[in-house]
């Protein structure tokens, strides 16, 4: 099957692996999204595509399950006022 645009319909994909990143457009961190310009390897007319990822908010019922399964933590900074940390499973 080939991928990309069939008939004036983008066809459907089921992975990204065949996505090959040239250059990224944007990122925010406050929405915690990235958008990047790629291609798709062996779609039809070139396979030009932007990406557009996000993160998903927090499950509000699963935080306190996260927080008590053992996972560690890496300090990312630290102050006298207040310290980051990354939650790592």
């Amino acid at each position: 099957a080939s991928k990309g645009v069939e008939g004036g319909n983008m066809a459907a994909l089921t992975s990204l692996k065949d996505f090959r990143i040239e250059r990224m457009l944007s990122e925010s961190t406050s929405r915690k999204s990235i958008a990047l310009l790629g291609r798709l390897e062996g779609a039809e007319g070139g396979g030009q595509a932007i990406v557009y990822l996000e993160k998903k908010p927090f499950q509000s019922d699963k935080i306190a399950e996260a927080l008590s399964e053992g996972h560690t933590l890496d300090q990312n900074f630290h102050n006298a006022e207040y310290a980051v940390y990354e939650l790592v499973p």
